[in-house]
């Protein structure tokens, strides 16, 4: 039955296909961990961040 429900949502463009940072991962890009990482060290050699 569910792959019938799929089938038909595929058919009928309504199937939507969601995937994980595991497929962007291969790709090269960086995980959100690693992207959070990036994104506060930019900021802390810029002066726009203090950990105090």
């Amino acid at each position: 039955m569910p792959d019938q429900i799929l089938k038909d949502a595929a058919k009928h463009g309504e199937l939507v296909v969601f995937v994980g940072a595991g497929a962007s991962k291969l790709c090269g890009s960086p995980s959100w961990n690693d992207f959070a990482n990036s994104v506060v060290a930019t900021l802390q050699r810029a002066d726009k961040l203090s950990f105090l």
